[in-house]
């Protein structure tokens, strides 16, 4: 739980063969990538005892990865990888500076995988993680502003449908939402889904307001102000 990579040589000692208690102690062994024996007697415990001290540490796993070295605010894209193919071992994109995990998907999901980027420009790091715990390949990739804009009329009556038309990147879960000025909340929203223009309802309280395009319902990455009046 705490990401420390280790690998464990185990030993069930007078463990009914075939029972739960001997799968769970072989399963420790080979998520770690270590050895497990079932010894039964105490002849059979000094013989696992000498094996496991002899044992000789595995060879450190190695891996690579395959993408393109640009893309767009918001899209998706494809990463090839090779690699030691455990459980939980996962490809990523972090932030370059803080190393902070922004998306993720786990190689049995496939080869390549796909990844979502974020939705702030600038440059950040693939990473192939064992075990989701460590990380043994990288790769640079540079994040490209995508164009995002809102086109809507500057005013409107309360409770009134307009349409708005956009530019974005057109990801899953992309929304547009009213919201009031300084408010980090929202009065409506719809999700893009592929469709442009799309329709809102004004608020039924008037006031200034905000049209905002937030990829992945998360990011704000384009806003329009918009003036809601009385009939």
């Amino acid at each position: 739980a705490d990401g420390i990579d280790f690998t464990a040589h185990v030993i069930g000692f007078d463990i009914p063969q075939g029972g739960l208690a001997d799968k769970q102690l072989a399963c420790i062994a080979k998520e770690t990538g270590g050895r497990y024996v079932n010894a039964k007697n105490a002849s059979e415990l000094t013989n696992a005892l000498g094996q496991m001290a002899q044992a000789k540490p595995t060879a450190e796993p190695t891996a690579t990865l395959t993408a393109q070295a640009s893309a767009n605010t918001g899209s998706s894209i494809s990463v090839a990888w090779t690699g030691p193919n455990a459980a939980l071992d996962a490809i990523e994109i972090a932030e370059l500076q803080s190393g902070q995990r922004l998306h993720y998907a786990y190689v049995k999901d496939g080869n390549p995988v796909q990844l979502s980027m974020p939705g702030k420009a600038g440059q950040y790091t693939l990473r192939y993680r064992h075990l989701d715990q460590r990380t043994i390949a990288t790769r640079a990739i540079t994040v490209i502003d995508a164009p995002a804009s809102l086109d809507a009329p500057p005013s409107a009556a309360i409770d009134t449908e307009i349409a708005i038309r956009w530019t974005g990147p057109n990801a899953e879960l992309d929304t547009i939402v009213i919201a009031k000025e300084g408010d980090d909340g929202y009065e409506s929203y719809t999700y893009v889904a592929g469709n442009n223009p799309v329709k809102l309802t004004t608020p039924s309280n008037p006031g200034r307001y905000e049209l905002r395009y937030k990829l992945r319902d998360s990011e704000v990455i384009a806003i329009r102000k918009i003036e809601v009046t009385l009939r």
